[in-house]
């Protein structure tokens, strides 16, 4: 038999079998991809930090692609956030749809927005010259419209001191870090479904990162207390609407956000734009405010990143520290 491959029978093969050859491509390049999302490994809610910039906070794309460098850089999350992300959302239909969205999904960290009152001429807070448009400011609607994805201050504080003396015997201020606890926590649930720990040499590895994770916990949920107790960053409260027994609303000011306000160089990446009369003021950081977005069910063990994100803030863009 003649199985000399030619030209003319090559030729041949091809015009009757091209259209086989391209559909075994297609499921070649199909299995392979279900391959190596099967196989790879995938960052958790935890691992990836978005910080939203809302509506009337304008921030620059030189300045949002400079900040998300340096929070990609490893100075200031720990070891296990893995990927960084600023996103800006215009005030329009489709910006909120997608807002929504990412809140389902459990996808936004940290937002940054004001705390002023729009008047109808485009004025803010105690401007003569336009009518009132409504008293509640962006901070105040998206904390009461996104109120379960928001965290209380003083309860987010407390959750992260009750969560670091787990690994500190109890008194996280005094005691020195139990590694004890901290191994025998990374073995039975921080490292479960992780792969990148397949053998006991990268778990043993994973056991000194974890560490040193806690210890940095440690380190900045104190220096965040330094920086409100000095007043470098302030807790501001919002009034939150609620509900009595017979459903009469009522509000109540609870602390929901971050007062960024006093920064005195954070004018530098981000400002506040809104009118007087016909003055049009565009470097201001009035009401600048950060609502913290925690998502304890989704990441237990790093809910807490946004306290180094303020902290950095603080070093940064503070002439005092």
């Amino acid at each position: 038999m003649d199985a000399k491959i030619t030209k003319d029978r090559l030729g041949n093969f091809l015009s009757y079998e091209w259209l086989k050859i391209i559909a075994t491509a297609v499921m070649v390049v199909i299995l392979l991809n279900v391959l190596f999302a099967t196989v790879a490994t995938r960052t958790t809610a935890g691992q990836h930090f978005t910080l939203v910039v809302y509506k009337d906070v304008n921030m620059p794309v030189m300045a949002a692609d400079d900040l998300e460098d340096k929070m990609s850089s490893g100075s200031i999350f720990s070891y296990d956030v893995l990927s960084v992300q600023v996103s800006q959302i215009a005030n329009d239909y489709f910006s909120n749809l997608q807002l929504q969205a990412r809140f389902s999904a459990g996808d936004i960290d940290a937002t940054i927005l004001t705390d002023m009152t729009f008047y109808e001429d485009g004025c803010l807070d105690s401007c003569p010259h336009g009518k009132e448009v409504s008293s509640q400011s962006n901070l105040h609607k998206f904390v009461n419209g996104y109120l379960a994805a928001c965290a209380q201050i003083d309860e987010y504080m407390n959750s992260c001191e009750e969560y670091l003396n787990t690994f500190y015997a109890g008194a996280f201020r005094t005691n020195e870090l139990d590694r004890a606890a901290v191994e025998a926590y990374f073995r039975t649930e921080r490292m479960v479904g992780d792969k990148r720990y397949k053998n006991e040499k990268s778990v043993l590895a994973g056991i000194e990162a974890e560490a040193g994770r806690i210890e940095k916990l440690k380190a900045d949920y104190l220096q965040f207390e330094k920086n409100i107790e000095e007043g470098l960053v302030g807790i501001k409260t919002v009034p939150i609407t609620k509900y009595d027994e017979k459903h009469q609303e009522y509000t109540e000011d609870l602390p929901y956000a971050i007062d960024l306000s006093g920064l005195s160089k954070i004018k530098e990446i981000m400002s506040v734009a809104y009118k007087v009369g016909d003055e049009v003021h565009t470097d201001e950081t009035t009401g600048l405010s950060l609502v913290l977005h925690p998502w304890a069910d989704l990441q237990k063990d790093l809910q807490f990143e946004q306290i180094a994100f303020v902290n950095y803030l603080v070093q940064k863009y503070n002439t005092v520290v």
